[in-house]
């Protein structure tokens, strides 16, 4: 069963390989939906418009196994009225469904009476996913992209800041998020490789170019940036394993070791749908982005002294890879300035010095390659307590 919002809500037809109106639903099957869920043994609708007319709280369900059947059987509707917050998305977490609304998520469980199906309880308030793509759901919790940060939910009255480490740049008002288009953001999720993806639209694109990374072993967090720009994506699970003699292309173009989990029948992959029309898959390994080189940066925390301003003389890091520029910043990572000149690219992890005298009340560091793998560890800065300038 499909839905989109626009147009009746669909079923996949096997036998004819194609997708055709569902039947027997209401106003004469005239019914679209924002959000469709099988739960129970039943289809759910939520965010219903039946024969022209919107009904953003209702959730709408069908009989026991029999989806062309909306008005017996245990058939039925409620519209969530206790607050004016249309209903985003229906899910579930562990044995109840979730409705996750504007500025609310709402739990519900089974009940199964005739005239009480289900008791919806309001778990959280003041807070909901973006759109109905922005959560990402796993075996027992969720994680969703809110307008304030980004939050893991449990199923119950309380949430966990998951985005404190990169809020600030991403749905702050400075930050990159574009409410006008803030319903194109969407969520990727793989258990297998315990990330979530978090794409967002920007200012400048409707379609998402760009995508926070949680790592979900520490909670750290990394931003990527794309050549191309996606509407959705997804996980699927190989079928075959991917041999020498069968795998597409040539031997030079597969970087990985052969014995890599990424060739195994059942391995997990991320899919992406580009705006060309085009599917592109998530190659962990690869150094380049569809033959576009792969810009890498990460920064440091600001380092302070109480009392006193910092003055730093030298940096002293463990470094492989290309060209490495590195930056000091003296506004909390606001404007970005040269230290010390250009790293030279090495093949060999080695030892790379810096030197420069700079000084400031915070002073945080930036470290930037243009494309290619790289190698980064053990850094050393050498400070000292200072003045502040007259």
């Amino acid at each position: 069963v499909f839905v989109n919002g626009l147009d009746r809500v669909k079923i996949y037809d096997k036998t004819a390989n194609t997708f055709k109106d569902a039947t027997g639903t209401p106003s004469s099957g005239n019914t679209l939906a924002r959000t469709v869920l099988m739960w129970q043994g039943r289809i759910f609708l939520g965010h219903t418009i039946e024969g022209g007319t919107l009904f953003p709280q209702r959730i709408r369900w069908c009989a026991v196994g029999d989806l062309t059947n909306w008005a017996t059987g245990g058939a039925g509707f409620i519209d969530l009225w206790d607050r004016a917050d249309a209903i985003i998305s229906l899910g579930t977490l562990a044995q109840y469904l979730q409705v996750y609304k504007d500025f609310q998520i709402v739990r519900g469980s089974y009940v199964g009476a005739a005239g009480r199906l289900v008791l919806y309880e309001s778990m959280i308030d003041n807070e909901g996913p973006v759109g109905i793509h922005a959560l990402s759901a796993e075996l027992d919790k969720v994680v969703f992209l809110s307008t304030t940060d980004l939050y893991e939910y449990r199923g119950f009255n309380d949430l966990k800041s998951v985005g404190e480490k990169i809020a600030a740049s991403l749905v702050s008002t400075i930050g990159e998020l574009d409410p006008a288009n803030v319903n194109h953001a969407f969520t990727v999720g793989s258990t297998d490789l315990n990330t979530v993806f978090f794409f967002f639209p920007n200012v400048v694109d409707e379609n998402p170019p760009a995508a926070y990374l949680l790592l979900r072993t520490n909670n750290a967090w990394f931003r990527r940036d794309f050549t191309h720009h996606f509407t959705c994506g997804g996980t699927y699970k190989q079928t075959t394993q991917l041999t020498w003699d069968v795998a597409p292309g040539n031997w030079e173009d597969y970087t990985q070791p052969w014995d890599s989990r990424a060739f195994t029948a059942l391995s997990e992959v991320i899919l992406l749908a580009g705006d060309n029309s085009q599917m592109y898959e998530i190659d962990f390994v690869a150094v380049n982005d569809a033959g576009t080189g792969i810009p890498a940066k990460f920064a440091t925390k600001d380092l302070l002294l109480p009392g006193s301003e910092v003055r730093v003389s030298k940096l002293e890091f463990v470094y492989s890879g290309p060209n490495l520029t590195v930056e000091y910043s003296l506004d909390g990572g606001l404007n970005y300035h040269p230290y010390g000149g250009t790293v030279s690219g090495r093949a060999i992890l080695g030892s790379v010095v810096a030197h420069e005298d700079v000084q400031g009340e915070r002073i945080r560091f930036r470290f930037s390659t243009v494309s290619g793998a790289f190698a980064f560890g053990q850094l050393l800065v050498t400070y000292q307590p200072a003045q502040p300038h007259l």
